[in-house]
């Protein structure tokens, strides 16, 4: 269906040549920062400790949805594919994915740490997305398709997961008055249906078989591992940058 619409075929860019590097990179750096992606993250593990739990659930779910959707815009559609921007999202995606996860298992607030779970799904976001546009400049327009298809299915994996791990958290602190991960010892007798919540959010994000999270994070994988083959790809991008001679 994304082939036979077009947006994976001989783009009709409105950008090109110089203006086309300036909007990608505006892009990146405005959408980026709203979806929490490294080194653009500091305002997201700020702000859920202390905004309400259905704001944060809004926040994980759809601002990362939307900064993640002006990207694909600016990115697939609106601008020529370039030598640079795939191999780019693909580092800061491998960044975001392996920096939220590390900085979360340090956490002791269990909200603090759901969000840098986000970035790390951001992270994922940020591969299969540079995976699509590596993929697609090189030819090989069904596994861009099946990258970029991966992307919009972890984007309402990542969603709903979210949307059930901070509603949890949330009944969680009115009942116990805390979400420190110390204090919460036996919360699963007093809280049964949230601690499944939890349960079945954190699951699925860990991308275990049968939920959503496996299906959209393996066909992200091997999408990454097609995009990351593709011969001259990161001399290209070298290059592109004024690197090559390097």
């Amino acid at each position: 269906l994304l082939t036979a619409h077009g947006a994976l075929g001989a783009p009709g860019a409105v950008a090109t040549g110089t203006t086309a590097h300036v909007v990608a990179l505006a892009a990146l750096i405005g959408f980026g920062t709203k979806a929490g992606a490294m080194p653009a993250h500091a305002w997201l593990p700020r702000a859920h400790p202390i905004a309400p739990s259905f704001v944060s659930a809004l926040m994980s779910g759809v601002m990362v949805a939307i900064g993640f959707y002006g990207l694909v815009r600016v990115l697939v559609e609106w601008t020529a594919p370039l030598a640079w921007t795939g191999p780019v999202l693909i580092l800061l995606g491998g960044l975001s994915a392996v920096g939220g996860i590390t900085y979360a298992l340090f956490q002791g607030d269990l909200k603090r740490l759901l969000a840098f779970s986000t970035i790390e799904n951001v992270g994922v976001l940020l591969l299969a997305l540079g995976s699509c546009l590596v993929l697609r400049r090189h030819g090989q327009l069904g596994w861009a398709s099946i990258a970029l298809a991966a992307a919009l299915l972890h984007v309402v994996t990542h969603a709903a997961a979210k949307a059930l791990l901070f509603l949890g958290a949330g009944t969680i602190q009115r009942s116990a008055g805390t979400v420190d991960l110390d204090a919460l010892g036996g919360i699963g007798r007093r809280l049964p249906v949230a601690s499944a919540a939890l349960a079945t959010g954190a699951l699925s994000l860990a991308a275990l078989p049968p939920l959503a999270g496996f299906a959209s994070e393996w066909l992200v994988l091997q999408s990454l591992l097609h995009a990351v083959a593709v011969p001259g790809v990161w001399e290209g991008t070298l290059a592109a940058v004024g690197l090559g001679a390097l």
